[in-house]
């Protein structure tokens, strides 16, 4: 509950339980049965594999499935923005991460805005959405992983990141000019979905 407090403080849009555990725990499996590509960073305009920056795969689920998820965050949009105080247009297609022991992803904005050259398809996101499919945790169960977590920073004049302790269906939304990073796996694996309003 504190960690929920503190989220909210910073500006930080918040859904408990917003995906059951039975839903989780298929899409955990859906995930590991997919096909998987590299997680991929832009620089210098050219979209690129650097693991320097960012290690994690991204799943191919079936059409059925990323249309369902992005069904139910695009019935977030009212909230939103009215939470955000922005004008949004729609909710871009979801992407299935899974961070295997050693994966991470460096500070970063999802916007480009430190990156003047920057496509505009990171340039018109608004709002960062992200929901968590397993809880951080050590144990050996695939429902916990161990290490990783997500780092915010500045958030609300903060002068500490605030590094989010992951929950099975929790989902937070951001602005996506916030920096943040997903800190290395140390055992397990870590499972979420992304998606950006526009």
């Amino acid at each position: 509950m504190k960690q929920m407090t503190q989220l909210q403080k910073a500006g930080v849009f918040v859904r408990q339980n917003f995906l059951s555990a039975k839903h989780c725990a298929d899409l955990r499996t859906k995930i590991l049965q997919s096909r998987q590509v590299s997680g991929r960073v832009y620089h210098d305009a050219q979209s690129q594999i650097n693991e320097d920056l960012r290690k994690t795969q991204l799943a191919i689920l079936p059409y059925e499935d990323i249309q369902s998820i992005q069904d139910l965050f695009s019935d977030l949009k009212p909230s939103l923005a009215t939470h955000f105080g922005l004008h949004l247009d729609r909710c871009r297609t979801p992407i299935f991460c899974c961070y295997q022991q050693g994966d991470f992803f460096k500070k970063h904005q999802d916007n480009g805005a430190d990156d003047p050259n920057s496509p505009q398809s990171l340039a018109i996101r608004k709002i960062t959405v992200v929901l968590f499919l397993n809880t951080q945790q050590p144990t050996t169960k695939l429902s916990h992983f161990n290490g990783g977590g997500l780092r915010l920073y500045d958030l609300n004049d903060h002068a500490k990141p605030l590094t989010v302790k992951e929950e099975e269906g929790l989902l937070i939304a951001f602005r996506s000019e916030v920096y943040h990073q997903v800190n290395a796996i140390r055992q397990g694996q870590r499972f979420s979905v992304v998606s950006w309003f526009i």
